[in-house]
């Protein structure tokens, strides 16, 4: 595992990434949730599933998250980053993966750089709001952080610094966990791999997670329906941080799609138990 890499790209900033796994292997991009950072797949037993694999696990900070600095980007152009950081390394063709709030990025990444990317799997992933289905299955929090992103960052943002002197906050979001989330988060490393994940995203303050909720909040204005690469969905039916019905809606959104809706399973629990899985079946 090496967690903190930097490159520098043409215009001088540079782009804070982590890489797990085969570092010779199939390069694997993956896009964290939000909020979260490049530490998202911290767990040993992922890195080394992925290096059995012989896949090369590369996560990127957005700008704002860990070791990335904040500029303004969209949804449109953030594959231009994606784009340089691979030049950078060397990459060409590769395959996404992406968890949560990182599925945005990741179907941007798919139509933009359609030409190199070879499979992606969708994990827990957001759908946009302008969908069949979506905002009517969105919880109260999801409701009340997705207006304050919009017409009141600020108060978000002040959420956030709370939740930055106390990572325990974050929980409150997420009053009615189902059983298998519950139990993940009784697990003492997944606290401790949460705790350092959460930390790292508000590294630099709260913009860079501000920032990304805001574009989370709006729809995403990109035509979904010309994706052309192999896509696995995977979503636990008991999820409700992100409900089963984004999943099956971006299922209904994006041709050439198998989804696998897993019974028993919750947001946290899914990539907790299943990561390993996801991994093996991604195309490439």
């Amino acid at each position: 595992m090496e967690e903190n890499r930097t490159i520098i790209r043409t215009n001088g900033r540079s782009v804070g990434y982590a890489e797990y796994g085969d570092a010779q292997g199939y390069p694997v991009v993956h896009f964290h949730g939000t909020p979260s950072s490049r530490l998202e797949l911290s767990r040993p037993l992922i890195s080394e599933s992925a290096g059995n694999l012989g896949l090369r696990l590369i996560v990127p900070d957005r700008p704002g998250i860990g070791l990335t600095p904040f500029e303004r980007y969209t949804l449109v152009s953030y594959p231009n980053l994606v784009a340089e950081l691979l030049d950078a390394l060397g990459v060409g063709q590769f395959s996404i993966t992406a968890l949560s709030g990182g599925g945005k990025y990741a179907c941007a990444c798919a139509l933009r750089l359609s030409e190199r990317v070879t499979g992606m799997a969708l994990v827990s992933s957001v759908a946009s709001h302008d969908l069949p289905g979506v905002v009517d299955s969105l919880s109260k929090q999801d409701r009340q952080a997705y207006l304050l992103a919009r017409r009141a960052n600020w108060l978000l943002r002040l959420f956030l610094r709370r939740a930055k002197r106390d990572i325990n906050q974050m929980r409150d979001m997420f009053p009615d966990l189902p059983p298998a989330d519950e139990e993940v988060l009784a697990r003492e490393d997944t606290r401790a791999v949460v705790g350092g994940i959460m930390r790292e995203a508000l590294r630099q303050g709260t913009k860079g997670a501000a920032w990304d909720w805001r574009i989370e909040a709006t729809p995403w204005g990109i035509p979904l329906r010309e994706i052309r690469t192999p896509v696995h969905i995977w979503h636990g039916e008991e999820d409700r941080i992100v409900s089963i019905a984004q999943g099956r809606a971006l299922e209904a959104a994006i041709p050439n799609t198998t989804a696998h809706y897993i019974a028993n399973e919750g947001h946290l629990s899914l990539t907790a138990n299943r990561f390993p899985e996801i991994l093996a079946a991604l195309p490439r």
